[in-house]
Formats: structure tokens, sequence, C-alpha cells
């Protein structure tokens, strides 16, 4: 199947996935705007905003995974509490996680995961749903990883562990700290990817195989 980045497309194709790209950024922005793509778990938020970075990098490449990535990294750096907490420790730290490694280099990885899986698994028994499951957790690695880098010292950080009852007072305590707090939302998050976001690729692309 084509994608955005391949050579020699036809215009009625390219067409036809620019308006796919911009179905899929639409859907990101109401799920940002009207509250549906954040599920409040505790003390963190729960997103299901990666749904569609993935169906997007499955089914039309990197370039739009990286596009849509983005977008999604945009979105988290205008949630209110991105804005009030993560921006407030370390505005330029906060945009490099959210927009360049968690959206547009992420959205970019997963495109290129599923074209080695695919590779692999030319059927799609199962190329769509490990793509699903390692771009979630390669999500919530990174914004842990990145949080300790970041704000690890930050004394905001630790008055936030202490609020919600954790002791957190250097980055390695920090590090354990997330792993407990976000875990359920790990799970969640890629129980969601590997299940919703697979079963709409495959739909999609046998779709558009059929349409050919």
């Amino acid at each position: 199947m084509a994608s955005l980045n391949g050579r020699g497309i036809r215009g009625s194709s390219r067409t036809l996935m620019l308006a796919q790209l911009g179905i899929l950024a639409a859907i990101m922005l109401v799920f940002h705007f009207t509250g549906i793509g954040y599920i409040k778990l505790g003390a963190i938020e729960m997103t299901i905003m990666m749904v569609p970075v993935i169906i997007g990098a499955i089914t039309l490449g990197p370039i739009a995974g990286a596009i849509l990535g983005g977008i999604f990294g945009v979105t988290v750096c205008l949630l209110p509490f991105t804005q009030s907490f993560f921006m407030a420790m370390n505005l330029p730290g906060t945009i490099i996680m959210c927009v360049a490694f968690r959206g547009i280099i992420l959205g970019f990885l997963i495109g290129l995961l599923f074209k080695g899986f695919n590779r692999l698994d030319s059927s799609r028994i199962w190329s769509c749903e490990a793509t699903g499951l390692i771009a979630s957790l390669l999500n919530t690695a990174i914004f842990v990883v990145g949080a300790v880098i970041i704000y690890g010292n930050n004394p905001m950080m630790h008055d936030f562990f202490e609020s919600i009852g954790m002791q957190a007072k250097t980055p390695s305590a920090v590090f354990s700290a997330l792993i407990v707090v976000v875990g359920v939302q790990a799970v969640v998050e890629a129980a969601i990817c590997t299940l919703v976001a697979s079963v709409i690729a495959k739909a999609v692309m046998t779709y558009l195989q059929k349409s050919n």
C-alpha cells in the first residue's frame, strides 16, 4: 500500500491519503477540545490520543505518523496540568519531551516499526497489534525517562509526590514513584492501543486494498 512518503503516487491516491490524514488530525482535535481523549485516573490522566497516531502511522506511513505525533505533542502541551505543573518546572524541556520525542519522533518510529513488522507478517496477523503495543509502551517509557531527566531534581516534583503520600526526593526515587503512579495507566493505554488501533488500522487497510 502506498504511503505519504512513497514515490510515484497518483494524484487521486495522494488526495485520498491527505484526506485521511486530515480526518485523523480532526479526530485528535475533537478528542482534545471535548476532553474525550483523556480519562482521569487518580493523580494522572490516561489518554487515548495515541490511537489516531498509531492508526495514521500504520496506514499512511512514518511521515504521517510524525505529523500526527506532532499534533499529539502540541495537545499535551495545551493541557492545563502540563502548563501549570510541568511547564512551570521547565518550559523548554517540557516542549522538547512532548512535541519532539513523544510526538514527532515517536510517531515516525511507529511507522518504521510497522514497516519492519509487516515484512515479517505480510498477512498482518500480529504486526498491527505488536505495533500498537510497543508504541504505547514507548510513549510511557519516554514520559517516565524524560520526567526523571528533566524534573527529577525539581522541588515541585518532590512536593507533588509528597502530596499524594509518596516520598521521592532524588531522581532514582522519582523514577520508582513514576513507575508506581503510571503503572495502571500504562497497562490500560497499552490494551487500548493494541486492540482498538490495530482493529481500525486493519479495517482501513482492507478497505483501501479493495478500493484500489
